[in-house]
């Protein structure tokens, strides 16, 4: 006696009857035909098999089953995991690649943006340092544990409130508060630019994180060269303030006026706010500009002397170091003074030079001021020696090296080199240093002109050297020349002051 099997078991056992049928062992392939213009048929490179139903594209054989798709050495037996669809219509959805992964902190929650750890674990991630980055995953679910993560694809938070629109508009950038996102570019020194996605829409994000980002440069340097006051003739110095757009050759501009008139005084900026003093004769005042936007000086605050002239100056983005100088009880000396840049105040005592100094050039890669040559007497006495400072410490200056040369002159620099121009009096040595590594200074090249004191500054590609000559009167001098720190070579010209000026100080921001 037969018994028929139910509708139900006879399907099971056609699967599983499916699922033990050897491959096709020979295919009969049949070429698909497409339709051209017109309705035209046209062949193609697509062949299916009569007997299995597999595909053929060119010599590569997609299998195709049921139950399984396999494209040569890449099998996909589930696709459960990937959900490709279109924006997320509910609030704390996504759409895209996910997957489950331990997730040992996130108090931020659904979003928050996840980076890889040794154990490959994740955690919140945040722009501040390399050591929190780079953003990985957002994550799926609140909590730590195993936990679904979006490594790509679009992500709806209804609390989002993102900008839409062309261009960089949209970008979407990973925070320096920890485990949050931002359209705001982190911008402050060595923090991390990595563009994660762009937003959709005002509550949507496209995920899709790239693993090339950027450490935010240091930023005591910029584009726009501000040079300050200076002296036109003998005992007749101005007030004025010139700017230059440092990428670009051509004549400086006016910048706006320092509240009295002075020469020879130490000028330097955190990329930012450019501050010099001290300004007027014998006197210790200190007074800064706002470096993008053109206007006169404010008061700061004080110096710990009363100068007559003769400071330098060097700065960090957080710190700037005026020292040596010329005061009015007669003679040079020795002291280093600070400020805290972004806030007005009085300055500080730093340490001392390791001589007494005047119309020294300084400069700095953010971590090490470099101070060399000044002159030490009023004979005067030339100095080739260069010492340095660790910014962010108080304390002493100690010896670097020597300068090529003894001689007075005017100093620019970028992270790696520093780079002093003048002579003895007047000169056209240029020498460099690696500021990171003591030593002896090196030739570099010659300026266009001869000349004394002149004003410098600098971006990361070129520096710049303003006016002087070989003495006051007839002599002054309104050229602007500039050299490219990647090239040992002779200065080229720049430009031109708005007048002819000696003794002036320089520094540069954005």
């Amino acid at each position: 006696m037969k018994i028929k099997q139910s509708k139900a078991k006879q399907s099971k056992a056609k699967q599983s009857k499916a699922k033990q049928e050897p491959e096709c062992k020979k295919h009969k392939w049949i070429p698909l035909a497409g339709k051209g213009k017109k309705g035209k048929k046209v062949p193609t490179a697509l062949f299916t098999c009569l007997k299995c139903g597999d595909l053929k594209v060119g010599t590569h054989t997609i299998k195709i089953s049921r139950y399984r798709m396999d494209m040569g050495e890449l099998p996909m037996n589930s696709i459960a995991g990937i959900k490709l669809m279109n924006q997320p219509s509910a609030d704390l959805t996504a759409s895209g690649l996910i997957m489950t992964a331990t997730v040992d902190t996130n108090a931020q929650g659904i979003g928050a943006p996840l980076y890889m750890a040794a154990n490959g674990h994740l955690i919140t991630a945040d722009a501040d340092t390399s050591a929190t980055s780079p953003c990985v995953a957002l994550a799926m679910e609140t909590g730590t544990g195993s936990k679904k993560v979006l490594v790509h694809g679009v992500l709806r938070v209804d609390a989002w409130n993102w900008t839409t629109g062309p261009g960089d508009a949209s970008l979407i950038y990973v925070s320096t508060n920890v485990g949050t996102l931002t359209q705001n570019q982190p911008g402050t020194t060595n923090t991390i630019i990595q563009p994660v996605g762009w937003a959709l829409t005002a509550d949507s994000v496209y995920f899709s994180p790239t693993m090339m980002y950027i450490t935010h440069d240091v930023t005591w340097y910029g584009e726009r060269g501000v040079i300050f006051a200076g002296a036109i003739a003998i005992w007749t110095e101005v007030n004025s303030i010139d700017y230059i757009t440092i990428s670009s050759l051509g004549n400086a501009a006016d910048f706006g006026d320092l509240s009295a008139t002075n020469r020879s005084f130490g000028a330097l900026s955190n990329g930012n706010r450019g501050v010099c003093a001290c300004v007027g004769m014998n006197t210790n005042v200190i007074e800064y500009i706002t470096i993008s936007t053109t206007g006169n000086s404010t008061d700061f605050g004080d110096a710990t002397y009363t100068q007559y002239t003769y400071r330098t100056g060097l700065s960090s983005t957080v710190r700037g170091c005026f020292a040596g100088g010329f005061y009015s009880g007669g003679g040079e000396y020795n002291v280093i003074e600070y400020i805290t840049i972004a806030s007005t105040g009085n300055a500080v005592d730093f340490g001392d030079i390791t001589t007494v100094m005047r119309e020294g050039g300084c400069c700095s890669n953010n971590t090490r001021g470099i101070l060399g040559g000044g002159i030490t007497d009023d004979t005067p006495t030339y100095r080739n020696i260069i010492d340095y400072i660790t910014i962010a410490s108080v304390g002493n200056a100690t010896d670097f090296g020597d300068l090529t040369s003894a001689r007075v002159g005017a100093a620019c620099s970028n992270n790696i080199l520093g780079v002093i121009s003048g002579g003895s009096g007047t000169g056209n040595i240029i020498d460099y240093v690696t500021i990171a590594t003591t030593g002896n200074a090196t030739d570099f090249g010659d300026t266009i002109v001869a000349r004394g004191v002149p004003a410098a500054c600098s971006h990361n590609i070129k520096g710049v050297w303003a006016g002087s000559g070989t003495g006051l009167g007839s002599s002054l001098s309104n050229v602007i020349d500039y050299i490219l720190f990647s090239t040992l070579s002779n200065s080229t010209d720049f430009g031109d002051l708005t007048v002819p000026r000696h003794m002036t100080a320089g520094c540069s921001g954005n």
